[in-house]
């Protein structure tokens, strides 16, 4: 417990100074009607200084750290492509940005100012709170995904952007900027076809059912991935990569019981359901977020056997919790509705408190001095078992 305490240290201490920074900003909306925008930029700052200068943090930076050495002229990148059989878009924006800097940490520096350039873009379009949104960014799944998973990143916050052109009902420019983002993450086609899907109305019956099997299910541990999964392996063959795919997913599953993650599904669930049409009247925004939340919760109570099929899913909607927390708690503080405000307030600050119960999220900053590459790797692979 000590040791998860310390280790959080560097995230609580950022969390806290937005936490200040939201609080200023209130009191300046409140006498000025608007948002303070040095606040804001200092806002930004912040994250990109703690995100940006970060050093081999999490785990993915195993695989980054090599690839980016792996880029050297232009006539090599169909071969790196072929090799690590990762996205052209990807690959190219590497290569670009490696000629301003061979050092890794530019390289990181940079992707990050653009990730928060993109997550400014959405966060002014789309939330009624900026720095609340940050906030939201920060506890809920925002870290984890620009400082890990760094091709779905782009990815992600190409998608936020599109959704303008959901709501708008531009297919064509909604199409195009999806396309783009897959170019970083294949993963981003899911995107296409909730085109049609997100922007709906969704009956509370429907949405009930939705729910109760949800729990059946994983109540009751019925495994639904791994039966489908099971048809396609090959048993001691590795020669079919969909068996090997297959394979690996159904070895990596975890089912999960009752627990503060359930628990803050089931309530999250019930309020988004509570004011699922009447936030649609006052936000037209948030119809998108409550529906995408929705996928979060199929991907939790439907596929928690499979750890890796559940991240996947959840990190692809997960964004959503940065604009319809913000919106919830500003209702609840306008409707006075004091205890509900408080809830989520304690999931933001339990959310906070879970990032240092990860053994491989210990920071270090450029700036005080970080581990070596072999030795960060060591200490990743020891936490991670391997």
């Amino acid at each position: 417990m000590i040791e998860s305490i310390i280790r959080g240290l560097p995230y609580f201490f950022v969390f806290f100074v937005l936490l200040f920074l939201y609080h200023k900003d209130n009191n300046y909306k409140r006498i000025h009607g608007r948002s303070n925008v040095i606040i804001i930029r200092w806002s930004y700052f912040i994250l990109l200084v703690f995100i940006g200068l970060r050093g081999f943090v999490m785990t993915d930076f195993i695989s980054y750290y090599p690839f980016f050495e792996l880029i050297q002229d232009f006539q090599s990148l169909p071969l790196v492509i072929l090799a690590k059989g990762w996205e052209p878009g990807f690959v190219y924006y590497t290569y670009f940005c490696k000629l301003l800097s061979s050092n890794y940490f530019v390289w990181i520096f940079l992707s990050t100012a653009i990730d928060l350039w993109l997550l400014y873009i959405a966060i002014k379009r789309y939330s009624v709170n900026h720095i609340l949104s940050l906030i939201l960014f920060f506890t809920a799944g925002g870290l984890p995904i620009e400082m890990n998973i760094l091709r779905n990143a782009k990815a992600i916050l190409l998608f936020l952007i599109a959704i303008k052109y959901l709501h708008e009902r531009k297919l064509i420019k909604y199409v195009g900027l999806v396309s783009f983002a897959m170019a970083f993450h294949m993963s981003a086609v899911v995107y296409l076809p909730l085109y049609f899907v997100l922007n709906r109305r969704w009956p509370k019956w429907f949405l009930l059912i939705i729910f109760i099997c949800g729990n059946i299910i994983l109540f009751t541990h019925i495994s639904i991935l791994s039966d489908v999964l099971s048809q396609f392996t090959i048993a001691d063959d590795d020669e079919s990569k969909f068996g090997y795919w297959a394979n690996h997913h159904i070895e990596g599953r975890d089912s999960y019981g009752l627990s503060f993650g359930t628990l803050e599904r089931i309530f999250t669930y019930f309020v988004l359901l509570y004011f699922y049409d009447e936030s649609s009247k006052e936000n037209s925004y948030m119809r998108i977020f409550f529906n995408m939340y929705i996928f979060i919760f199929i991907a939790y109570f439907y596929f928690s056997e499979s750890t890796i099929v559940l991240q996947r899913i959840q990190y692809l909607f997960i964004p959503c919790f940065w604009f319809f927390y913000p919106y919830l708690i500003g209702k609840f503080v306008k409707e006075k509705r004091y205890i509900l405000k408080t809830a989520f307030w304690i999931i933001i600050y339990m959310k906070l408190f879970m990032i240092g119960t990860v053994a491989n999220n210990k920071y270090e900053n450029l700036l005080f001095g970080i581990s070596k590459y072999e030795d960060r790797v060591g200490f990743t692979e020891r936490n991670m078992g391997m």
